[in-house]
């Protein structure tokens, strides 16, 4: 897949922009994303989601896990907003199901935790909050092939030993504490090494890893 970087202005979601973005700020965007209710935060605020795409693989993407991390959110629309008006064609290559914003008390309140200040990125073993459990539940109906978990990173980290501010990190999570590299684990390894290729051309030296112990959560 090209990606046509040069056209970014005709597909940004100008108005989406700022660190607080809420439900509010993506109902703003009713005319192009058709969005459901699969739940109700801690809070009882609506957990929305949206489906783009036909293609027979399934990508599953959340992002907002938590609520003070909005920047995964605007990119997010971006690039939806990119496969709707720029290369309309890949529609047909897979089908992305994603829950924008899956901590809606913390985006409000503009917290890491929710509503019950836990943090959804630590409840995926106890599933004791409402977020993760609604995530579950469409994980196991969805059954997708690739999951994206988006995350922001604060701007005083750089890239191993060097002065460069790490732009973009990743991680392919361990299974086991000896980091077994899983067929799952490989295949994410792949997926990450394939967007490295493709950004290192404008952001070089920039990108990086997140270490990769294990955690059980």
């Amino acid at each position: 897949m090209e990606l046509k970087f040069d056209k970014y202005n005709e597909f940004r979601i100008k108005s989406l922009f700022g660190r607080y973005i809420t439900n509010d700020s993506i109902l703003q965007l009713t005319e192009i994303f058709s969005y459901s209710e699969i739940g109700k935060s801690s809070n009882n605020l609506p957990i929305y989601y949206l489906k783009l795409g036909s293609g027979p693989i399934k990508i599953l993407i959340w992002s907002q896990m938590h609520g003070n991390e909005s920047t995964s959110t605007k990119a997010l629309f971006d690039a939806l907003s990119y496969f709707l008006h720029i290369d309309k064609k890949h529609l047909s290559d897979f089908t992305l199901h994603i829950i924008p914003i899956l901590n809606p008390d913390g985006a409000l309140l503009y917290t890491r935790e929710n509503f019950n200040k836990i943090d959804l990125n630590r409840d995926a073993s106890s599933l004791s909050q409402n977020e993760s459990i609604f995530l579950k539940d469409l994980y196991d109906k969805i059954k997708p092939h690739y999951c994206f978990n988006l995350h922001d990173q604060r701007s005083i980290y750089s890239v191993a030993d060097t002065n460069k501010p790490s732009i973009l990190s990743f991680l392919s999570p361990s299974a086991d504490t000896n980091k077994s590299e899983t067929n799952s684990r490989i295949t994410s390894m792949k997926v990450i090494s394939s967007i490295n290729k493709e950004l290192n051309s404008l952001i070089k030296g920039h990108i990086s890893r997140y270490k990769d112990d294990y955690n059980p959560n």
